[in-house]
């Protein structure tokens, strides 16, 4: 595990391949945005009195310069998985839709002064 993700498992047993993919998918969102710092994760089992099925949910946090941003929530039908694999990459994948959100509007100041013509 490199210094820069952290996995936290709550009232889950610890898993290698569980941490294993957490590194991948912060590693391929450090990829995609070089402004990523730091990735900390948490998986979890909120509901541990089910009669059926345990559900897993997992929450990103990942440090950007000057800002911080979670995983948003998802919809309440879809904030819990049966799979805690599937809520990892479902995490993942609306952190980057935030990331992406983020990026595009801080760089779009950037990019309109770059372009004022100066008189």
């Amino acid at each position: 595990m490199d210094n820069l993700t952290t996995v936290t498992f709550r009232h889950v047993p610890h898993s290698p391949d569980l941490t294993e993919q957490v590194e991948q998918e912060a590693r391929k969102l450090r990829r995609r945005h070089d402004c990523v710092q730091r990735c900390k994760v948490v998986i979890e089992r909120p509901h541990r009195r089910r009669r059926s099925g345990d559900l897993y949910r997992a929450n990103v946090l990942v440090s950007l310069p000057g800002k911080k941003l979670f995983s948003p929530r998802q919809i309440k039908s879809q904030r819990s998985h049966e799979d805690p694999a599937a809520a990892v990459s479902a995490a993942f994948n609306a952190l980057e839709q935030a990331v992406n959100t983020y990026v595009h509007r801080w760089d779009r100041p950037r990019a309109a002064m770059r372009l004022a013509p100066i008189t």
